[in-house]
C-alpha cells in the first residue's frame, strides 16, 4: 500500500507517519509511506497512490484542494483524507470526493477513528487477483484495471502501469474477480467506471479521451451500473 503525507508542518508529519505505520503494520506487509513537506509539485511524479493524508491549508502557492483534485482525477480509487487545524475548511474540501477529515485540534480522537474506517474500507473494496503470464505470477489490484479486451482466446488486461495478455475468456475472468465497477460495454470489452470521464447510453469517454461505443445489448446495464456508481 502506497501512502503519501503532504503537509508543510514537519513535526506533525512525523507524528502522523508514526501513527499510520504503527496501525497498518499489524495488518499489511507491503506498506510504503512517503512525506512531502516542501516541494508539493512532486506529487505528479507518483505512479501509484493508494492513500493520502493531505493538509488543506498549505502555506505556499499550492493548496490542498488543488492537489486533492489532481489526485482524484489521476488516482480515482485513492483514499483522500484531508487534515487541517482550521475545521471550517471542511466546507471548501467538498469540491473533492474525500474519505474523511482529521482535525489537528482533535488529532488523538480523530486519527484512531479514521484509521479504523480506512482499514474497513480497504478490506471491503481493495481486491487483488493473481494472473500468470509466461509462467510467472503477477498480483494486480482489480481497482487499477482500466479495461479488459478479449481477442480470440487471449484476454488483454490494461492496468495503470502495465498491460498483460493471458489465456482466458472475458466471462471467466469477470466471474473470478466479481468487481462491480468493471462493466461490459461490448461483446469483447469491459471498462472500469473509475477511469471514465463521461458515460452515455451509446458512448463512453475514458480519462485519456479515448472513446468507446456501447453495444445495444449492454446499454441498459451500463446506465444502471453507472447510476449506482455515482451514488456511492
Amino acid at each position: 500500500m502506497n501512502i503519501l503525507i503532504i503537509d508543510d508542518d514537519l513535526c506533525f508529519s512525523k507524528i502522523i507517519k508514526k501513527d499510520i505505520l504503527s496501525f497498518f503494520s499489524d495488518f499489511y506487509d507491503d506498506i510504503s509511506i512517503e512525506v512531502i513537506n516542501t516541494d508539493f509539485k512532486k506529487v505528479v511524479e507518483y505512479s501509484t497512490i493508494d492513500l493520502i493524508f493531505l493538509d488543506i491549508d498549505l502555506k505556499t502557492k499550492y493548496n490542498g484542494i488543488n492537489i486533492g483534485q489532481y489526485i482524484q482525477s489521476n488516482f480515482p480509487k485513492a483514499i483522500i483524507v484531508f487534515v487541517s487545524s482550521h475545521e471550517e475548511l471542511v466546507f471548501s474540501a467538498l469540491s473533492v470526493r474525500f474519505f474523511q477529515f482529521v482535525r489537528k485540534s482533535k488529532y488523538q480522537t480523530d486519527i484512531i477513528k479514521v484509521l479504523k474506517q480506512i482499514k474497513k474500507h480497504i478490506d471491503e473494496n481493495i481486491k487483488k487477483t493473481v494472473i500468470r503470464v509466461n509462467g510467472r505470477s503477477h498480483v494486480i489490484k482489480i481497482s487499477e484495471i482500466i479495461y479488459l479486451m478479449s481477442i480470440g482466446h487471449d484476454l488483454i488486461i490494461k492496468t495503470i502501469n502495465n498491460e498483460f495478455t493471458i489465456y482466458s475468456s472475458l466471462v471467466k475472468f469477470m466471474n473470478e474477480v466479481d468487481y462491480k465497477e468493471l462493466v461490459q460495454i461490448q461483446r469483447n470489452m469491459v471498462i472500469n467506471l473509475n477511469f471514465t470521464k463521461d458515460v452515455t447510453r451509446i458512448k463512453v469517454i475514458m480519462f485519456d479521451d479515448v472513446e468507446h461505443n456501447v453495444g445495444r445489448k449492454y446499454q441498459n446495464n451500463l446506465i444502471e451500473k453507472y447510476e449506482e456508481y455515482l451514488l456511492k
